[in-house]
Formats: structure tokens, C-alpha cells, sequence
């Protein structure tokens, strides 16, 4: 323990004997700060509690199972060990988002950050919901639409062969059910790669929210979407040179046909494995005209997210 002392007339002998008790107490003091984070370039503290604030007023919270699980975000603190996190209906909040984009010109780049802006105000885990991966973002978005407008809605299809339209009425939560990654399915994917005279194995994510506006973009490059979604390359080149960041651009752009075809089978098999897909809906027995050659027949459409948007927020109240 320190000893304390009164000072009267210190020499400089007694002021640096001052100095360093102080500074040998001050280093028993355990002292414990927010982490930090740059968040759109602002510094935000990360608040070390499970739930963002909410009032008694706010709605109440449910739980929702995420398609990729807890052991594919270790870095998300509050996913339960059930990989659920909880999340609420939309309030006047939410919609205010929809409408403030609809009178800036709905164009497909709003219309996705809308969406994601929308799904973080009503995710009450407290998450960086960014950091997600893309392939939570339908299923999570359906749910907080089903919490918030009903689960039933109609949509009108049209027969692929005689084209006589059906109204068809469908179930946002029963009729859209998410595939979920089972703990034995890890992201980043390991992928050998073969095209080269010497080892190296891509490690590829699926993309995550943040990334969306680039790897949806039409004007981004082969080598710009690929880029976004890599954990790290592995390898050694001939030289002895361990491969790093400086490296990849020149891998990927030189991938040849049949390593670039893993990639995008990869991509491909997590989108067709797990998820929603709405691109990918079955409707049972939909054309009802005898004439037809589909007449009775399950006929698969797409579903877009905007359509399933507009349809809910202009549907007239029963």
C-alpha cells in the first residue's frame, strides 16, 4: 500500500518519489473502456450489453434462428449458442425509411440499403448486423414482414405456357422456410487452387450485407466482387515468398477457367443449399385451365423482395 505524505516544501528528490508511487498505485487499477470501432468513418463505442436500448413502449421481441448459425460469426458477440438472435416488427421508424426512399427515386442501390437499414433498426440483438452475411438478409427481412403486416399475402402469377394470371395466396412464414447451415458447414470455404505450378488454397465467404452495393453492382469487375469475399490466400511461391495481400489481386485475375468455375460453384452451392431463395419459389397446382399444358401442374417463379415490399405496404386493411 502506498504510504501517504504531506509535502510541504518538495525537493525534486521528493516530487519524483511522488511520481512514481502514484504511478505504481495507478497500475494496480484495473481500468476497463469500450472497445472501438470505425463504423461509415465514425468512431462508435460498442456497448457491452446483449440488447440495443428500447423503451417500455418499443414492440415486443422475438426470436429469429440465423441461416449460418453462431459458430460462422465468432466475432458477433450476443448470438445464442442456438445461433438466434432477437428481433421486433417495424414501427412508424421503419416505414418512414421505405417512404423518405420512395420519394428519392426507388433505384435498385436505395432500394437494397433501405432494406438493410430497415433490418438493423429492427434487430434488437446487439450486433453490427452488417456483418452478417447476405444470405440472412431475405429471411430476416420475411420475418420482420410477417411480424409486422401478417404472415398471409397475395400475389398474382402468371401461367408460363397460356399466361392466364392467378391470384396465390401465400404464407410468409410456412411457405418460406430458410435451409439452415448445419455446425459442420464452416465459412471461409477452403478451396485448393489447381491452375498454378505451386500450392495455394483460397479461403472464400459468402458475402456479407456490408458488401452487398459492390458484389450486386453491375459496374463491379469480376476481380472487384471476388475481392470483397476473401478470407485470405495460403501458399508459398517457388521463390520462398510466403503469399500475402500484395499478392491476391494478381492471383485472382489470373484464376484459369477451371478454378474460377470453383468459385462460382461455390457461391452457387451455398445459395442453392441454404437460405431463401425467392428467385426459386414452387407454386403447386397453379394453372387451373384444362386447356393448357400445364394445366395442375407445379409451376417455380420469382418472388422479388420489392414485390413482396410494395405488395405488404399497399395492402388495404381488412
Amino acid at each position: 500500500m502506498t504510504e501517504k505524505r504531506t509535502v510541504l516544501n518538495p525537493t525534486a528528490a521528493d516530487i519524483e518519489k511522488l511520481e512514481k508511487d502514484q504511478m505504481a498505485a495507478a497500475t494496480k487499477i484495473k481500468t476497463i473502456e469500450p472497445t472501438k470501432e470505425i463504423v461509415d468513418e465514425k468512431i462508435v463505442d460498442i456497448i457491452s450489453h446483449e440488447f440495443k436500448d428500447d423503451d417500455i413502449f418499443s414492440p415486443k421481441k422475438v426470436t429469429h434462428k440465423l441461416v449460418a448459425g453462431k459458430h460462422n460469426y465468432p466475432e458477433l458477440n450476443f448470438i445464442t449458442s442456438k445461433g438466434e438472435i432477437s428481433i421486433r416488427r417495424m414501427t412508424a421508424t421503419e416505414e418512414g425509411y421505405f417512404y423518405e426512399a420512395l420519394e428519392k427515386g426507388l433505384n435498385m442501390t436505395l432500394f437494397f440499403a433501405t432494406i438493410n437499414r430497415m433490418i438493423d433498426s429492427c434487430v434488437r440483438t446487439n450486433i453490427d448486423t452488417y456483418k452478417l452475411s447476405l444470405i440472412e438478409k431475405t429471411p430476416l427481412f420475411l420475418h420482420i414482414l410477417a411480424l409486422t403486416y401478417d404472415n398471409k399475402h397475395t400475389f398474382t402469377f402468371k401461367c408460363d405456357e397460356c399466361e392466364s394470371e392467378y391470384e396465390i395466396k401465400l404464407d410468409l412464414v410456412k411457405d418460406f422456410v430458410s435451409k439452415i447451415m448445419p455446425k459442420s458447414f464452416k465459412l471461409p470455404v477452403k478451396i485448393p487452387l489447381k491452375g498454378y505450378d505451386f500450392p495455394l488454397t483460397l479461403y472464400l465467404n459468402y458475402p456479407l450485407i456490408q458488401d452487398e452495393a459492390i458484389y450486386l453492382s453491375t459496374e463491379t469487375n469480376w476481380l472487384g466482387k471476388i475481392r470483397t469475399i476473401i478470407e485470405k490466400i495460403e501458399g508459398v511461391l517457388p521463390d520462398g515468398t510466403v503469399v500475402d495481400e500484395s499478392h491476391y489481386d494478381s492471383i485472382i485475375n489470373n484464376l484459369d477457367k477451371v478454378d474460377t468455375k470453383k468459385v462460382k460453384d461455390t457461391l452457387n452451392d451455398i445459395v442453392t443449399n441454404y437460405g431463401l431463395n425467392l428467385s426459386d419459389i414452387t407454386i403447386k397446382s397453379m394453372c387451373k385451365n384444362k386447356s393448357c399444358t400445364l394445366w395442375n401442374k407445379d409451376q417455380v417463379k420469382a418472388l422479388p423482395l420489392d414485390e413482396i415490399l410494395l405488395n405488404v405496404f399497399t395492402k388495404d386493411e381488412d
